[in-house]
């Protein structure tokens, strides 16, 4: 028996490939339609979003959580206790 990739049972690979397809032909036709609303072609609208945008939005973000994690590591504050406000005066 194979294993379900989500929630759904299929009775056979045919009907998730059929998902599948599905799926990526709307997301197609939704890029062809932002690509003739922006009037460019679809290629250069694939070459933007992914080739460009994604990969800097995920170093952006990559950069940010890095920075919060090592400001978070630096500080010698300890986690409030119960009853105390961020100064860590009993309330």
């Amino acid at each position: 028996m194979r294993a379900s990739v989500a929630i759904w049972e299929f009775n056979s690979d045919m009907e998730y490939m059929e998902l599948v397809y599905l799926v990526f032909n709307i997301c197609e036709e939704g890029l062809y339609d932002m690509a003739a609303w922006l009037g460019i072609s679809y290629e250069e609208l694939n070459i933007l979003l992914f080739l460009i945008l994604h990969p800097l939005y995920s170093i952006v973000l990559t950069l940010i959580c890095l920075s919060e994690y090592l400001q978070g590591k630096s500080s010698t504050s300890y986690p409030l206790q119960a009853g105390e406000d961020n100064q860590g005066h009993v309330v």
